[in-house]
């Protein structure tokens, strides 16, 4: 048996999620700081940061787009968006979906068995991801997606500009 194969709780893969984002992370800027002297390299950086800042404006305020970062802290915050997007909250969001999904079908075998619900903390965090997507709805787990991910990159995009300005 493959250890990556077994199931994991979300807490546990939230936390080995959280340490491989932070460890590849830190790596951002020394990386492109080399890179980024290509022209085609800031180009496509350049690119990528406008249809970013164009697709995710689900945030009340998206502020991103008046924020002036250099070639540099553009690559570093795409790069970070997709180390924290598509690598944190993607997966960390289907985990939780998936595991609400399957307590609420636990739940609903308990009731026909006449069973008490389950309590508890976890208990309640599976009821509330699954109230959060209208019961498995694939619209509202899209939305979700979307939102955080909005939120994901104002906030990466806010920090790169903080630290660029500074």
């Amino acid at each position: 048996m493959f250890a990556f194969a077994w199931p994991m709780r979300l807490s546990l893969s939230m936390i080995a999620q959280l340490v491989l984002v932070g460890t590849s992370m830190r790596n951002n800027k020394m990386l492109f700081e080399a890179l980024i002297s290509s022209p085609l390299m800031r180009h496509v950086t350049h690119a990528m940061y406008q249809l970013l800042c164009g697709l995710l404006m689900m945030v009340p305020l998206p502020v991103v787009r008046h924020a002036r970062l250099s070639p540099v802290a553009k690559a570093c915050a795409v790069m970070a968006w997709l180390q924290i997007g598509v690598g944190l909250v993607v997966p960390l969001l289907w985990e939780a979906v998936s595991e609400a999904c399957l307590h609420s079908l636990h739940e609903q075998q308990l009731r026909h068995a006449g069973l008490p619900q389950r309590r508890g903390l976890q208990a309640d965090a599976h009821r509330f991801v699954w109230s959060l997507t209208q019961e498995g709805s694939k619209a509202h787990v899209a939305f979700l997606y979307w939102m955080l991910l909005s939120i994901a990159w104002n906030g990466v995009a806010l920090w790169y500009a903080a630290s660029d300005a500074g």
